[in-house]
């Protein structure tokens, strides 16, 4: 058997100020879709982590994570 090196990520972002409960209905969807196949982070919302037992939550002291 090979053992896999690879580490799987996934960021959740998004919601904006109305945004909250899409966000969360969507980290609940990618949770039960990724399961323990990789981590799931959400991004500046440490209450939809929590809510939905996410992997960790990615902060910044300059606000959202300029990702694209």
């Amino acid at each position: 058997a090979i053992a896999s090196s690879v580490v799987g990520i996934v960021v959740l972002r998004g919601g904006g100020a109305r945004g909250g409960k899409l966000l969360y209905e969507a980290a609940c969807v990618l949770k039960s879709v990724i399961k323990d196949r990789a981590y799931l982070l959400i991004e500046e919302r440490v209450d939809i982590a929590a809510a939905v037992n996410a992997s960790g939550v990615l902060l910044s002291d300059q606000g959202s994570f300029p990702f694209r």
